[in-house]
């Protein structure tokens, strides 16, 4: 029997309890990556359906509404009073009034009826987007 090889089970606790430790100490530096990637989503879908509100003005030739409704912790995108898109965003994302209203409306040509700011708090720090007179353009700025 000592001409037998293998591991003791001694052995192998050692190494669970190495691998446990490296692990326990590699977890906590996952978790700023992931809000920032969750905040970096959330600003890409807000823009593609911005844009998607303002060509939906232009080719209906109709006002179109893109609202914050802050107590439910989601947008719409609203024409004639009907909702065309609805998205939820993180409950821990706080959405404030700026210098405008939470809600965005797009005139029949393209551009914003009331150009302006909001403020955008997450996990991740406060955000600014500014929203500029003439064709709808807009600025996301990190406070």
């Amino acid at each position: 029997m000592a001409n037998e090889k293998g591991y003791t089970l001694f052995e192998l606790i050692i190494v669970i309890t190495i691998l446990g430790i490296v692990i326990l100490i590699a977890i906590p530096s996952f978790t700023p990556i992931s809000e920032a990637h969750e905040v970096e989503h959330f600003f890409e879908q807000l823009e593609d359906d911005l844009y998607f509100t303002q060509v939906t003005a232009l080719s209906r030739g109709k006002p179109v509404l893109l609202d914050f409704r802050t107590s439910s912790s989601l947008y719409q995108v609203r024409m004639d009073n009907k909702v065309i898109v609805q998205r939820n965003y993180p409950e821990h994302f706080t959405v404030e009034k700026g210098s405008m209203n939470t809600t965005i409306e797009f005139n029949l040509n393209g551009n914003i009826r009331n150009p302006g700011t909001i403020f955008v708090d997450t996990n991740n720090g406060k955000y600014k987007l500014t929203f500029q007179l003439g064709k709808g353009r807009f600025d996301v700025t990190k406070l």
